[in-house]
């Protein structure tokens, strides 16, 4: 029994097959909430365990928060076999028939399944994709824009000889700049750098940025598989 999410050397415990047959006789509106759940969760693997990211996503359904609790953990597990034993809705739905389900509680569960199916495929994409990008290359992992005024003054240079009053104390102007703080990621290992862009610099970048975008556009154009391109 549940020889396909519990794997063949596995055994599937009684509580397993006690969450999932609970799973399964959940009504219908209440599997669909659930199914909805699953496609609103991130495209990037989250740390917070994904039955609790679930359980956030449905507290507003009516019913006994003890079952609905038990029933979003099995759907969690359900989620992680998935991945992990790279099944499909097919062999899914032959253990879950194992149990003894009726047809109404397959129909019921089905949204469910689909949502899984769904969303593992655009995770699974995305790890391939960041696989792909990070071979050899660091990718950005996120970045941080601050606009700044520097204070200029007359001079660098500060003479003993003079005291205060000379070129080095005297302010000349205020020049806006921006600082941009990238942190890139490289076989797990983040580096953090800062950059001060000037507003010409800033402009510079700008334009080599669209017209990077621009030919971006073309190539997606020009390649199909490019167009569900991250």
């Amino acid at each position: 029994m549940l020889n396909n999410i519990a794997g063949e050397e596995g055994i599937a415990s009684p509580e397993l097959v006690r969450d999932l047959r609970l799973l399964c006789s959940l009504e219908k509106e209440v599997l669909a909430a659930i199914a909805e759940a699953f496609l609103s969760l991130p495209d990037e693997p989250a740390e917070e365990p994904v039955d609790q990211l679930l359980l956030a996503r449905v507290r507003s359904l009516k019913g006994d928060p003890e079952k609905l609790g038990s029933a979003m953990r099995v759907a969690g597990f359900l989620w992680l076999q998935w991945g992990r034993r790279r099944l499909t809705r097919e062999k899914v739905l032959s253990d879950l028939r194992d149990l003894g389900l009726t047809q109404e509680q397959i129909a019921n569960v089905s949204p469910v399944l689909d949502a899984m199916e769904c969303k593992i495929g655009i995770l699974q994409r995305h790890r391939a994709e960041r696989s792909a990008l990070g071979t050899g290359t660091a990718h950005i992992d996120s970045a941080i824009c601050v606009v700044d005024l520097r204070a200029v003054f007359e001079s660098p240079d500060y003479h003993n000889d003079l005291g205060d009053d000379q070129p080095y104390h005297s302010l000349y102007h205020f020049v806006p700049v921006v600082i941009l703080e990238i942190i890139s990621e490289l076989n797990e290992d983040k580096t953090t750098q800062a950059y001060l862009l000037t507003e010409k610099t800033l402009g510079q970048l700008c334009d080599i940025l669209l017209r990077a975008k621009k030919r971006l556009e073309i190539v997606k154009n020009r390649v199909p598989s490019a167009r569900e391109g991250g």
